[in-house]
């Protein structure tokens, strides 16, 4: 199904602590996005600080799907029920911090193996 959607947005950046000064500035005040949803599970590039390989095994304990990528990056299938924050959530307990999250589309490299895995 495809739809659009908007968002109005402004950032602030506070620093007051360590400088003493604080910074406010607008993105764009409002964003429009054209967006198709699926039954496909999101799929999100995570990179993390920490263990690797606690945060996979409770990825795996949560049932979520995952391969690595290039520069210690974990690729992760989302089902649509679970919010990203999940990683957050994850990571915080865990005394570890996410890095990098975005969500992704099939790399080319997805596509391919996916084709090969249905013949």
């Amino acid at each position: 199904m495809d739809g659009s959607a908007y968002c109005f947005g402004a950032a602030t950046i506070i620093n007051g602590i360590a400088l003493g000064k604080g910074a406010a500035y607008g993105i764009k005040l409002k964003t429009t996005a054209k967006v198709t949803l699926t039954s496909e599970p999101g799929i999100f590039e995570v990179k993390i600080k920490g263990d690797q390989q606690i945060f996979t095994s409770l990825l795996e304990e949560r049932g979520f799907e995952w391969r690595e990528a290039e520069n210690d990056i974990l690729r992760v299938a989302l089902p649509d029920e679970i919010e990203p924050e999940v990683f957050f959530r994850m990571a915080v307990e865990n005394g570890m911090q996410i890095r990098h999250l975005v969500a992704t589309r099939h790399s080319l490299e997805d596509v391919f193996a996916q084709a090969v895995e249905g013949e």
